[in-house]
């Protein structure tokens, strides 16, 4: 009970107040109520308490204990009230008689828990003056228990075992009205035999508790099998409980009723008026029990909400001061623009897991501790990976069979552009704050990656500046390419050669109708980069640029047979565009030795390029034949290399041997062909004419059955005479 009004008398307890109301034995009706009053009195610590009855006359004081205060015309509300400027409270006990109480002017107000002490005061009170000593003794114990106890099912308990001890009842059961409203449902039972019982669920009207729930009056049989008042839907329960004769009442709060409490007999019997009167009197108990464990319990439940709130605030307190923690961390890395593997290693250490960024290719791009390699297997397994994906930042990967771990995948994206993925693996499922540091972490690598992106793009605008002047001809002093060179590149390659690239096929990607300009800008970008690397096979020095789909290698000449090495770079570059599944044609120049002669081969890759077909993707400018002379103007370096290219092993031969194996193929296209007219010519026998000739396809690889070799050895021989003239 409330102990705000600080009422009571020093040394009085509810057991005595109690007990103050029970030790009266007159039976007199008025004496008891004086009893009631003065535990009243005492408990609530008030001026004044009285029986009031009500009428059109007004209040009528039938008893009173104390200073009398004068009341209003009008009944009073039951509950809290105030009475001539004085907090007060009132009970109904009737239709029109209330139990009055009265407290000092500037005292505290009457609580609920001061209420309920009331009701259950005026119902102990109600059986004093008829009662018995068995009954008032379990009315005693009942009341106590209920002031004494917070455990609600404990109380019901001791009520249902006072009924059956009263009332000589073999069986006695309380139920509850559950959550819908419309059913009572069994909360304590003893003496019963079956389940069935223990499990009873009754409707309104059903049987004799649910008639009591129906009316709210106290009613009772003496057979319940010849009884007509009452419906037999647990006529089977009772038979095999062996019950006859029963007796309920209603538990009401004000004109709710709650529950119903009920006894039964295993013999044919009459319950009496005073037996109605202690079951209603254990019905009013346990109506404030169920109200006090409710009360109880809302107040319980909301302490248990605030502190539920409260650690939850905390919680989120706590998350908020980590989240900050590792925002702080992370955007200083940025801040300083740390490389990337700091970041990295800062995301291992916060989440105590391995950490490893995987660019879109699939490349580890860096690794905290080296256990990086089962994790990027992972993510490359993973189906989101080089895919559309989750929309979500961040992506959890459960553990399977294969892999029994946890894993984080965080995009890494920067202005609608892909960079790669950034993946945390952990041994335990992820907290809230292993997603938030990995999401902070990838936004970190994209302002980096992007910074870096930014930085490079723009130096390789200058490199690619400077390499499409050189090779269109606007640099014209050599000292100037020089230094131009070395602001942005390692170095130029000296002995030379010029690869153009044509790059195609890029319907056939996924997606490429709806790229933006930057991720076009990407995809060209790691073109570059695999040409960069491919023709990093054959030499350390290598420039590239791009203009749209146009990409032009400067790489030096590999040693050997000139055309042939310079058709396995063709082929090089071609197999690097493809490996990206797009598909490409390579033009291959002549040699340069000088800065200054780029445009030169530059010009000749470029004709090369135009003599490419989808059969033939890779084009040296020295296969074209007498086709070079069409395309492009000549100079006497030109001609001189072809006839170098087509005669010059068997001009050399002549000079070292002394044979005449030059002048034999001049014969030989002089007589269309003709082996004896040929022989005839040079004085020498058939058998020498054909031994020479297949010593000339040997040396040189000459086809003299071919049109275009018979055509290409003409062409040389009428550039060699011009020459010696």
């Amino acid at each position: 009970m409330s102990d705000t009004g600080g009422a009571a008398a020093p040394g009085v307890t509810w057991p005595d107040a109690i007990e103050s109301i029970l030790d009266d034995r007159s039976g007199d009706p008025e004496r008891a109520a004086r009893s009631l009053l003065a535990a009243a009195s005492a408990m609530m610590g008030t001026e004044w308490a009285a029986l009031v009855r009500w009428d059109r006359n007004g209040p009528h004081v039938l008893v009173g204990d104390g200073q009398a205060v004068p009341l209003p015309a009008t009944r009073l509300p039951e509950g809290p009230a105030t009475v001539a400027g004085r907090p007060a409270g009132a009970l109904r006990l009737g239709s029109s008689t209330d139990l009055v109480v009265v407290r000092g002017a500037g005292r505290p107000g009457f609580a609920q828990d001061d209420l309920d002490g009331l009701r259950l005061l005026a119902a102990v009170g109600a059986q004093a003056a008829d009662r018995a000593g068995e009954a008032l003794a379990a009315l005693y114990d009942v009341a106590t228990k209920l002031l004494a106890s917070r455990d609600l099912e404990e109380v019901l308990l001791a009520v249902t075992n006072a009924t059956s001890q009263v009332l000589r009842a073999e069986i006695a059961g309380l139920l509850l009205v559950d959550a819908t409203g419309d059913r009572l449902e069994m909360r304590s039972v003893v003496g019963h035999r079956t389940v069935q019982t223990a499990r009873l669920r009754v409707r309104r009207g059903q049987g004799l508790a649910g008639l009591v729930f129906a009316t709210g009056q106290v009613h009772r049989v003496d057979d319940w099998t010849t009884d007509p008042s009452i419906t037999k839907e647990f006529l089977s329960i009772a038979s095999r409980e062996g019950t006859q004769s029963a007796l309920c009442a209603p538990m009401r709060v004000g004109a709710r009723t709650i529950g119903v409490i009920g006894a039964w007999r295993r013999r044919r019997s009459i319950f009496t008026e005073a037996d109605a009167r202690v079951v209603t009197a254990l019905a009013d108990l346990a109506a404030v029990a169920v109200e006090k464990a409710r009360v109880d319990q809302a107040e319980r439940d909301a302490a248990a909400k605030l502190q539920d709130a409260h650690r939850q605030l905390e919680e989120r307190y706590e998350e908020a001061e980590r989240a900050l923690r590792i925002h702080q961390e992370l955007t200083q890395l940025a801040v300083e623009g740390a490389e990337i593997g700091r970041v990295v290693r800062s995301l291992a250490q916060l989440t105590g897991g391995a950490v490893v960024l995987v660019s879109e290719e699939g490349r580890p791009v860096a690794d905290a501790d080296g256990r990086g390699e089962e994790l990027l297997e992972l993510v490359r397994a993973w189906d989101g990976f080089r895919s559309g994906g989750p929309d979500q930042v961040s992506h959890l990967i459960e553990p399977s069979t294969a892999h029994p771990c946890w894993a984080i995948v965080v995009r890494i994206r920067s202005a609608g552009v892909q960079w790669g993925y950034l993946a945390v693996r952990l041994d335990a499922e992820p907290s809230s704050m292993d997603r938030v540091a990995a999401e902070q972490a990838a936004i970190v690598c994209a302002l980096l990656v992007a910074r870096q992106e930014a930085a490079a793009a723009a130096t390789r605008r200058l490199e690619t500046e400077f390499v499409w002047d050189l090779l269109e001809g606007r640099v014209k002093d050599e000292a100037e390419a020089l230094v131009r060179a070395r602001q942005f590149l390692h170095a130029l390659p000296g002995r030379a050669t010029v690869v153009l690239v044509r790059v195609g096929g890029w319907e056939q990607l996924d997606g490429a109708d709806a790229w933006t300009p930057e991720q076009l800008e990407r995809v060209r970008g790691r073109i570059g980069q695999a040409l960069f690397e491919r023709f990093g096979q054959v030499s350390r020095t290598r420039v590239i640029a791009r203009r749209a789909d146009l990409f032009v290698v400067l790489t030096p000449q590999p040693k050997g047979d000139r055309v042939g090495r310079a058709r396995q770079l063709g082929e090089l570059a071609v197999s690097a565009v493809e490996a990206l599944e797009l598909h490409a044609a390579a033009g291959v120049g002549g040699e340069v030795d000088s800065v200054l002669a780029f445009p030169d081969s530059f010009r000749q890759a470029r004709f090369a390029l135009s003599a490419t077909s989808p059969h033939q993707p890779v084009m040296v400018f020295e296969d074209l034949g007498v086709l070079q002379f069409l395309l492009t103007p000549s100079e006497r370096e030109d001609l001189d290399r072809f006839v170098e290219r087509t005669l010059g092993v068997l001009l050399a031969y002549d000079e070292q041997h002394k044979t005449q194996l030059v002048p034999t193929i001049e014969a030989y296209l002089a007589c269309d062909c003709n082996l004896l007219r040929a022989a005839e010519r040079l004085f020498i026998h058939p058998k020498t004419m054909r031994y020479r000739l297949q010593r000339m396809q040997s040396l040189a690889g000459l086809r003299f059955n071919r049109q275009e070799d018979r055509f290409n050895l003409q062409l040389a021989l009428k550039i060699l005479h011009l020459e010696h003239r």
